[in-house]
Parts: C-alpha cells; sequence; structure tokens
C-alpha cells in the first residue's frame, strides 16, 4: 500500500509556525524542526504532517509544565 503524503511550501509552514525563514532555517539545521523534503531542482516542501506534529508536541510540552504545582501557582496568582 502507497503513502501519500500532503506536502506544504515555506509559506505555509512560516504561517504555521510564526517564524521568520532565518528562524525556520536555524531550527532545521540544529535539528529542531523537520526537514524539508526536495521537491525539484530548486524547490522544497515539509510533509504536512511532520509540521503538525511538531506543533503538537510544543503544546504538549507547554500543557505538562502548566500542570507542574509550581507553575499552577505562578498561573493562579496572575
Amino acid at each position: 500500500m502507497a503513502s501519500t503524503f500532503h506536502l506544504i511550501r515555506r509559506p505555509a509552514v512560516i504561517a504555521l509556525t510564526g517564524w521568520s525563514r532565518s528562524t525556520l532555517f536555524n531550527r532545521i539545521k540544529a535539528g529542531e524542526f523537520p526537514a524539508p523534503v526536495p521537491t525539484g531542482p530548486r524547490t522544497v516542501a515539509w510533509v504536512e504532517t511532520e509540521v503538525a506534529a511538531y506543533l503538537a508536541a510544543r503544546v504538549k510540552e507547554r500543557d505538562a509544565r502548566l500542570q507542574h504545582p509550581a507553575a499552577k501557582t505562578l498561573v493562579e496568582g496572575r
């Protein structure tokens, strides 16, 4: 069974992350963000599910921090 991927281009990735182009590529270089897939001689795109999984993991990390007792105290104190 062949898998199908929905690929998204850089403007869409930047819109989803809110990052600048340089931040995007710095995070890729640091291994912190999924690398793009070459789609042509001078074009790349990202697998949409990989980008979505990255963003979901960041939300999960945030939620885990908010569950920490010290974080709850800070949030409630605001």
